[in-house]
């Protein structure tokens, strides 16, 4: 069973944490962030160092990532059409900006819910957090150099 790992000095810095329900927070935490890699799927944890993002990363030649969405806002389910059309969006704001991506998908280890996201190859974590902002969103995951994906709540 997968051991979550929580940061209280992280937590406490983000006034959006009490607001978020702790077993949304969990959510999060547990799920499995997905992209293709090399004919398989690189499945990405939360406070899980991933030989494989390290391994992008190089093919890459970049330094962090950031895993990102636009569906969903604030955890209220949109219809389908709502978020095709806010991943649309997300993807040109990234190529107007000159990022390169990976498809994924985020989903509960359960599979109980999914949805469409991009590993964003090379993009710092005050970007990632802005990006993430601009999309209504509770969370986003970063990786820097250790290749250790952590959730950052956001405000």
């Amino acid at each position: 069973m997968f051991e979550a790992h929580y940061y209280p000095d992280e937590l406490a810095q983000s006034e959006s944490v009490a607001a978020l329900p702790t077993d949304l927070v969990a959510l999060y935490r547990r799920a499995h962030y997905c992209v293709p890699f090399q004919g398989s799927e690189a499945i990405l944890r939360i406070d899980v160092r991933s030989e494989i993002l390290l391994k992008i990363h190089r093919l890459r030649g970049v330094s962090c990532s950031a895993y990102l969405t636009a569906w969903n806002p604030g955890g209220r389910a949109l219809p389908l059409a709502e978020n095709i059309a806010r991943h649309d969006r997300l993807l040109s704001t990234l190529r107007s900006a000159g990022f390169a991506w990976q498809e994924g998908e985020g989903r509960s280890p359960e599979g109980d819910w999914r949805e469409t996201s991009v590993l964003v190859l090379g993009m710092n974590e005050a970007e990632a957090r802005r990006v993430g902002n601009e999309f209504d969103q509770n969370a986003i995951v970063w990786s820097g150099a250790d290749v250790t994906p952590r959730l950052l709540l956001l405000p």
